[in-house]
């Protein structure tokens, strides 16, 4: 029981939901602040914006900084007004709150709703990778991407390695001839590990994708999940998404295939399981852009 309230508090925050759940603590605060009159309810109301507010700070997702700025006005000047101010202060500040929240959501609900693919077919699907499609044993046959082409038929270019970063993936990238395909970027994990900085990590991924870019291919990247306080990961991917028209998959998507029960072997590596939940996770994902070897959609 304890492992599974564990796993799914990892999930909440890597896969980005922790947002979610702070703009409706903070919501739910703005309210009661509003309606309530003294003692303990207005010191709940409180408790439960500054839980929300944490919430927000620790899911890490890269909403623009304006917004972080907008939050922190809108939150002082509630706080200022809870039990301190007239009715009309207190229903404008809280209004203030609910906005900023409602415009929060509305921006990552849209960056995870909005059709993420390239609008044609692809005869070839080609993954730039570490070990979470490279596996980690000497053979590669038992991960995702072999797996994806034998249940699909879709001819898959593995370029993806056990230990690579987005510094060391470009050489394969560089190399990578092939036009009519679809590049599945699943990449930066291992910066993430090693400790290197967001600055760092979009440089390489720029010209990482830099690299990929040709008439005739589609790029798709997976969105990082990421642990708190690293939304520099986040807002450099999706910066350079946009750049480069790569889609993006977001990381709710990933985390819910890394941090289900059995998908690793030891935190990090994923299991036979989990290659599995990935393959299927990418077939549902992308199978509606790619086309098998004898033409048929997977």
């Amino acid at each position: 029981m304890g492992t599974a309230i564990q796993q799914a508090a990892v999930r909440h925050f890597a896969g980005g939901d922790a947002l979610f759940s702070g703009l409706a603590l903070l919501a739910l605060a703005a309210g009661c602040g509003t309606v309530c009159r003294g003692g303990w309810k207005l010191r709940a109301a409180r408790l439960i914006a500054v839980v929300g507010a944490v919430l927000v700070a620790l899911s890490a997702v890269p909403l623009p900084i304006w917004f972080h700025v907008l939050g922190g006005t809108a939150g002082t000047a509630w706080l200022a007004s809870v039990g301190r101010s007239g009715r009309r202060r207190r229903i404008a500040s809280a209004m203030l709150l609910l906005a900023w929240c409602a415009v929060g959501a509305g921006i990552e609900i849209a960056f995870r709703t909005r059709p993420v693919l390239p609008g044609r077919t692809f005869s070839r699907l080609a993954v730039i990778g570490d070990s979470l499609s490279a596996g980690i044993s000497a053979s590669n046959d038992g991960a995702w991407p072999a797996r994806f082409a034998e249940e699909t038929g879709v001819e898959v270019i593995d370029l993806s390695s056990a230990g690579a970063t987005t510094r060391s993936a470009i050489r394969p990238a560089e190399r990578l001839d092939a036009d009519d395909a679809l590049v599945l970027v699943e990449i930066g994990g291992n910066d993430l590990l090693a400790g290197r900085s967001s600055d760092e990590f979009g440089a390489d991924l720029d010209r990482l994708l830099r690299s990929l870019v040709r008439p005739g291919r589609g790029i798709v990247m997976l969105e990082l999940p990421l642990p708190p306080l690293h939304d520099g990961y986040g807002r450099r991917q999706r910066a350079l998404a946009a750049k480069y028209d790569a889609a993006v998959i977001p990381r709710r998507d990933l985390a819910r295939v890394l941090f289900a029960n059995g998908a690793t072997i030891d935190d990090l590596h994923l299991s036979e399981a989990g290659h599995a939940a990935l393959a299927e996770m990418v077939r549902e994902r992308l199978g509606g852009r790619l086309r098998s070897q004898d033409g048929r959609r997977p």
